[in-house]
């Protein structure tokens, strides 16, 4: 009896406290027996490690299914996958995401295709979405697999290249690293995922296997890709990083030597739909600048109201201080002129006289 080719899944996590249990679980409840499973996890600051380990301690107990769990200081998203795929020891990788789930009978049927043929490089299936939030989704990106103009359940990755709508919306096809297994040898070939990517490095590397690879596809759900707004994609959305990371793949595509055996027909539509883009971003800028400029306008006229307003109060300050100390000069005159007639002989003969009136009872007004 032949034996089952090993199949290492890895799961890398980053503050994954509140899936990472239901994500281990579906690992676990896998009816693939060949398994061994790897935690690499990128410096969480939650309770992402010891949650993983009570859980591999307490379920894999007499299971024979072999386990790591790899806590270290932070690498990055790519870094971190990478740093899964060192650890493995499988024929295939098969990557599953700290907030997704696969099912039961995944990696078996995805092993079973991918045996099939020694030229395929990936498999990948159908996949659902787990919206946590109740987050509006675009339905073009729930069913993804529709992009593509003709799928066969094993079929060359350059016709997949050639599909006429492979860079129409949604560019990533075949979908997020927790629907796909990847024969492990791949990566000695196309290399590992780019670091200098942060939300299309998944797509990034499917398109360099389909240069050189063949294609699995099951026409199965057998996947579930969670949406919540704390995910990283989500993040990466609100930064900008996506658009930036659209751009540079774009450019990868056209001038890096792992994108040198594209199709040349792919090469010169997106050198079109480049020129398009940037002609485009050209004319935004234009458009932000004229923006720019009524904005700076407005402010400056605003700045200039301000000074007038500020220098009209400052002149009203310095006329109501003046009349304050016209007046305090006042009464330190009458002051002093009261003191002088207080002190004089005039005064105190009055006062006298007052007095003696007083005595007598005559009337005697101040």
């Amino acid at each position: 009896m032949t034996s089952l080719p090993l199949v290492s899944i890895c799961i890398p996590t980053y503050n994954a406290e509140a899936f990472i249990a239901e994500s281990v679980d579906s690992a676990l409840a896998q009816t693939y027996a060949a398994l061994e499973i790897i935690i690499s996890d990128d410096g969480s600051s939650d309770r992402t490690v010891e949650v993983a380990r009570q859980l591999l301690d307490s379920k894999l107990d007499g299971k024979g299914i072999t386990w790591q769990l790899n806590p270290h200081d932070r690498l990055g998203i790519a870094a971190n996958w990478n740093h899964c795929i060192s650890l493995a020891r499988g024929k295939y990788i098969k990557f599953l995401f700290q907030d997704d789930v696969i099912a039961p009978d995944c990696v078996a049927k995805m092993v079973t295709l991918a045996e099939q043929d020694t030229e395929i490089g990936l498999v990948f299936a159908r996949r659902n979405i787990i919206n946590s939030d109740d987050t509006k989704l675009d339905q073009l990106y729930v069913d993804i697999t529709q992009g593509w103009t003709n799928l066969s359940a094993i079929q060359s990755g350059r016709s997949l290249l050639a599909d006429p709508k492979l860079l129409e919306a949604p560019l990533n096809k075949i979908g997020e690293p927790t629907a796909v297994l990847i024969t492990k040898a791949v990566f000695d070939k196309v290399g590992l995922f780019d670091p200098n990517l942060r939300q299309v490095l998944d797509l990034d590397m499917w398109l360099r296997i389909m240069a050189q690879y063949k294609i699995g596809y099951i026409d199965e759900t057998l996947a579930g890709f969670r949406v919540h707004r704390n995910q990283q994609s989500i993040q990466n959305a609100q930064s900008g990083a996506s658009w930036i990371d659209d751009w540079r793949l774009q450019f990868k595509m056209l001038g890096d030597r792992s994108y040198s055996l594209l199709p040349p027909e792919l090469k010169q539509t997106l050198i079109e739909l480049c020129s398009s883009s940037i002609s485009q971003t050209y004319k935004d800028l234009e458009g932000l600048r004229s923006q720019v400029a009524d904005a700076y306008k407005q402010l400056e006229a605003t700045r200039q109201r301000l000074q007038v307003e500020v220098e009209q109060l400052q002149e009203q300050n310095w006329q109501t201080t003046g009349q304050l100390n016209l007046a305090q000069a006042h009464l330190e005159q009458s002051q002093a002129q009261i003191a002088a007639m207080e002190s004089s002989k005039f005064w105190k003969l009055r006062s006298t006289w007052l007095g003696i009136k007083r005595a007598l009872g005559l009337p005697a007004e101040e």
